[in-house]
């Protein structure tokens, strides 16, 4: 090795080799900052770093969706003469995306196609990770426009290009079925996930038939059937509230000595939600417990919403109370639809109790209780107190709500508005329509001015 060290010819490149290797070890660990100081010792010695060690510190940074140290970097590497290739501006569009800033990432890709780089036909990573974006949105025309924008670029589009082009026809099977066959004319083998893609624009339509048929394409290709294409099948199952197409399902991978997960349970249980079975959903939740799996939250989610559906409030605080005795953490939709069932059933106490539950939770994961799902929350307790047929706390709470700064739904004042009109008191029900356009500058439902209108005539006569 000292021989070696000794011939000055390999000194530089051997010492900018070691220090791109420690920059890249650094970088894959997601350690920036040490990556970083590796980088800076680099510009201080006589081995200057080159495009792979800018390029590893780019890379760790656009995975954490930090922007602007990107442009930092790329600025002082420009400085340094190293001209930003590539991979250099698709970790720019990645930590854009990232960063959920679509127009940021669009100025990223334009700046590296007007640049002077390199165009490497194979480097597709730039432009699928923007189409992977839009394709989540669902904005077909988006991944299309950025599909054409790639060839343009004389960059060749890969299976995962097509893969964005198929899941952003989502809700388009046709379309998704034909950018699937253009793959496959483009001399491209699809994967198991490009099967998946089409499947999926099928269930969310709830055809089962569809993606059923889907489903043995994809074994006459050669895939082997795996868990998660039976999920997909159960979710066109669920979306229909197919229960028994969806325990039919669960009945093949038992055949087949598929093990369900996690989500297998949640999208059978939100079948059973959709129907408001509340005690078939929640003899499969207990089911997958007995069978030594743990189910999420989402499962007890769908459980609570299966029994409000159902309007079996005193099986949906149970259901409440067991998942915090599982360990589990609720959300914002948990609380929401328990405190949903509780309203439908009048417990007003029981949904002051969890209202309160909520809030101390929300003080420390304020950013998880978005305003407008705290107004639901709300809006549920004052309903609660309506169906009680305990107006004044009903009003009270929606002076609460104003006073905490949470705007009331318009159904808050409807209810208020109805339930006076049919008790009779004409004067209460004028008075919060009223209040319902001052107040809180909601429209006033034209069919609800008319039944306190005939109310009225009716007093009158």
């Amino acid at each position: 090795m000292k021989g070696i060290w000794r011939r000055r010819h390999l000194r530089l490149p051997l010492g900018r080799m070691m220090w791109n290797n420690m920059i890249k070890a650094h970088a894959n660990a997601k350690r920036p900052l040490a990556a970083e100081s590796w980088l800076e010792d680099m510009l201080g010695r006589v081995f200057q770093p080159d495009i792979a060690s800018y390029n590893s510190l780019l890379k760790c940074y656009g995975q954490r969706g930090d922007f602007l140290m990107i442009e930092k970097w790329m600025r002082r590497m420009k400085a340094r003469g190293v001209a930003p290739d590539m991979y250099s501006y698709g970790a720019l569009v990645q930590s854009y995306v990232k960063a959920k800033d679509v127009q940021g990432a669009e100025k990223a890709l334009d700046a590296m196609t007007s640049s002077s780089c390199t165009v490497v036909p194979s480097n597709t990573f730039a432009y699928n990770t923007l189409m992977k974006h839009y394709a989540s949105e669902g904005e077909a025309l988006n991944v299309e426009n950025l599909f054409d924008r790639m060839k343009a670029s004389d960059v060749v589009p890969d299976a995962t290009s097509y893969l964005q082009m198929i899941r952003a026809h989502v809700r388009d099977p046709e379309g998704a079925a034909e950018w699937l066959k253009r793959m496959e004319e483009k001399g491209l083998e699809p994967a198991a996930t490009h099967f998946y893609a089409v499947m999926s624009s099928h269930a969310k339509l709830g055809d089962l038939e569809g993606t059923e048929a889907w489903f043995r394409v994809m074994m006459d290709a050669g895939f082997r059937p795996e868990v998660v294409g039976f999920n997909i099948l159960m979710s066109a199952a669920a979306g229909n509230g197919d229960t028994e197409g969806a325990e039919g399902v669960l009945v093949r991978m038992e055949d087949l000595e598929l093990t369900p997960d996690v989500v297998t349970i949640g999208t059978m249980l939100s079948a059973f939600a959709k129907v408001g079975n509340a005690t078939g959903a929640t003899s499969w939740l207990i089911r997958a417990e007995q069978a030594g799996l743990e189910p999420d939250l989402n499962c007890y989610n769908q459980v609570i919403k299966a029994c409000g559906q159902a309007g079996d409030a005193d099986l949906a605080e149970r259901m409440a109370r067991r998942l915090l005795r599982n360990r589990l953490t609720p959300d914002v939709y948990t609380y929401n639809m328990l405190l949903n069932a509780l309203a439908r059933g009048g417990l007003a106490d029981a949904a002051e109790f969890w209202v309160d539950h909520m809030q101390r939770a929300a003080r420390w994961r304020h950013h998880d209780f978005p305003l407008d799902q705290v107004a639901v929350s709300y809006s549920e307790v004052l309903l609660a107190h309506v169906n009680a047929n305990d107006l004044p706390a009903a009003e009270n709470w929606l002076e609460q709500m104003l006073g905490e700064g949470i705007e009331p739904q318009a159904r808050c004042y409807t209810a208020l508005v109805k339930s006076y009109t049919e008790l009779g008191d004409l004067e209460q029900a004028g008075k919060w329509l009223g209040r319902m356009t001052s107040w809180s500058n909601h429209a006033v439902p034209q069919n609800l001015l008319d039944s306190v209108e005939t109310k009225r005539l009716a007093a009158v006569s």
